[in-house]
């Protein structure tokens, strides 16, 4: 015998035998057991609707969490493509001024160069030899 023809059984049949004077219809077992399954959604429903609702405000603290967690990634973000950019100007001034001296070095170097072949040039021609190299004929 299942449970609930037992409790039927009880509840509806059970006053009859007995002879008790008001007889009991078996809907109003239905009856009752409908009142407490919607006193049971009701409570259902209003346990869910407040768990939406905490729900609903967890929902948007996590929400305005995400959102000041992505606004300081973008905050970040922004100063690190900053630091970056500002990290790369340095590096472009240095080699700038790194190539800057070593052709200032290479002119340098040249000009030196062609202080000595002048030099040379000029005592060649002091000395009496010809520019391609031989002696100057009188």
């Amino acid at each position: 015998m299942t449970f609930h023809r037992q409790t039927f059984i009880q509840r509806v049949l059970e006053p009859k035998e007995r002879g008790s004077v008001q007889r009991r219809s078996p809907w109003r077992f239905v009856e009752q057991r409908n009142q407490r399954r919607g006193r049971y959604r009701e409570r259902t429903k209003e346990r869910s609707l407040l768990m939406s609702k905490r729900g609903d405000v967890e929902d948007n603290e996590r929400d305005t969490a995400r959102s000041l967690v992505e606004k300081e990634k973008g905050a970040r973000s922004e100063r690190n493509s900053l630091l970056w950019d500002q990290l790369e100007a340095e590096n472009e001034r240095r080699n700038l001024l790194l190539r800057k001296e070593k052709a200032e070095k290479e002119m340098q170097l040249w000009l030196e160069l062609l202080d000595e072949s002048k030099k040379r040039k000029l005592e060649d021609v002091l000395h009496g030899r010809a520019l391609n190299g031989e002696p100057q004929k009188d």
